[in-house]
């Protein structure tokens, strides 16, 4: 998905199914990829372009989840991730990427797995929200939602806020 300014490409959004192979048999989507370029940032175009991955996997795909991995260092991301969007951090990747930095696994709820779902998986798969602790990021750890009800909540919050928005224009 892209976001375009005129003809110019300004910004787009990589986004996957889980592969067939994955051991969670539960629908679900991965962001692969974010990007915008520096002159059209803080315009909302990273958050319409994931809002949009992520209603295309629930509608298309019926996806139940989302995940994504983002830089630790990449304070900005995470805020969107995490403040924004409503995502989750899942868990800490020591040494994810090729440099060595450390990612944060993070998730988004979009619905609750169906009762027939869970039957037809043979009770595996669905999305564990829990998160695993990591002693020298207890302070971070802090400050991350960690469960499904947190992430509607901020969800319906940013729902609020645009409706808002709408409203006043």
């Amino acid at each position: 998905m892209v976001a375009l300014d005129q003809s110019k490409v300004v910004g787009y959004v990589l986004a996957k199914m889980a592969d067939e192979d994955d051991p969670d048999p539960t629908p679900h989507g991965h962001i692969t990829s974010l990007s915008v370029l520096r002159s059209h940032r803080k315009l909302g175009i990273a958050t319409k372009l994931m809002q949009a991955a992520q209603k295309q996997m629930a509608q298309i795909y019926n996806a139940c989840y989302v995940t994504l991995h983002v830089r630790k260092s990449n304070t900005a991301a995470y805020h969107l991730y995490s403040q924004t969007l409503g995502y989750t951090t899942k868990k800490l990747e020591k040494s994810y990427y090729a440099d060595g930095e450390d990612a944060f696994e993070m998730l988004m709820l979009l619905r609750e797995e169906t009762a027939e779902e869970r039957k037809a998986n043979g009770g595996k798969g669905g999305v564990n929200l829990t998160t695993e602790k990591d002693d020298g990021d207890k302070k971070d750890d802090e400050k991350k939602n960690s469960n499904a009800k947190d992430n509607k909540d901020a969800s319906k919050q940013q729902q609020q806020k645009q409706q808002q928005k709408k409203k006043k224009k």
